[in-house]
């Protein structure tokens, strides 16, 4: 109902009086002034027995469905090997890290700021083709904290998920001064903080562009998890003692391209 495929009737049965069967309906609602839509559920009594006793169809499985939610599992997945993998005390290389497993195959564009004091880019990578690098390299140079997505979501706290977005400006502008939301071809993104639970340690931002299957809410949903290991994961901190820390591996160029899968 959430992401627009009809309302839904069926009998329920509370466990308090499992005699008494009700109809629940569910239908979605779209308030004026919420991101992400609702759903609203009523009961109703005074179903009779003989047609709750009616078996329900079968349901036939949605195979685009499951493959879909497979293939966010394996990214979820992965997200939690290479944090793992990572030494502790690093969390630029976090963000880091996690941008090279997102960058390809969840989004085209990923751009990452950690949050020390102030706000400071970490990553930015984004598709191949030569006027996308010019593009990569004017983000990468960008102020994060000139960024209204950004530094509503370091000081919030709050996920920003947007289709076909209509403030172009959201994620500032390039040194020519046009939106980078526009220069991109962005048609859904992802704001992410990475805080919950505790204060916000960076943002990772996300854009699919031009054709590219808009973002839905359990992809938002799995990206919400993926986004608690990754501060669990910043909040480590470095081994004390006389030994140093195993060095992390050499990051990416801050502007580089995506490795699609």
């Amino acid at each position: 109902m959430a992401r627009g495929e009809g309302d839904r009737g069926l009998t329920v049965r509370l466990q308090q009086r499992p005699g008494e069967p009700l109809l629940a309906t569910l239908t979605a609602l779209r308030p004026p002034d919420e991101p992400h839509p609702g759903v609203l559920v009523v009961f109703q009594a005074g179903i009779s027995p003989a047609a709750s006793a009616a078996a329900p169809p079968p349901e036939v499985p949605d195979l685009a469905e499951s493959s879909r939610h497979a293939r966010l599992m394996d990214l979820v997945d992965t997200m939690a090997a290479a944090l793992l993998r990572l030494p502790p005390g690093d969390r630029t290389e976090v963000l880091a890290t996690a941008a090279r497993v997102l960058c390809g195959r969840f989004a085209q564009w990923v751009v990452a700021d950690v949050v020390e004091g102030g706000l400071r880019r970490v990553a930015v990578l984004g598709p191949a083709a030569e006027e996308d690098s010019v593009l990569r390299r004017a983000v990468a140079g960008q102020d994060p904290a000139r960024a209204p997505l950004v530094a509503e979501a370091a000081r919030a706290g709050a996920t920003s998920l947007q289709v076909q977005p209509e403030d172009t400006g959201g994620f500032g502008h390039d040194p020519s001064g046009a939106p980078v939301l526009a220069r991109a071809d962005v048609t859904s993104l992802l704001c992410v903080p990475l805080g919950a639970p505790g204060p916000v340690q960076g943002v990772l931002t996300l854009f699919r562009t031009g054709p590219a299957r808009p973002f839905s809410m359990a992809e938002a949903q799995a990206m919400d998890v993926m986004s608690r290991h990754m501060a669990l994961a910043m909040r480590r901190p470095a081994p004390s003692g006389d030994e140093p820390p195993e060095p992390a591996p050499a990051g990416p160029d801050p502007a580089a391209e995506c490795s699609s899968e």
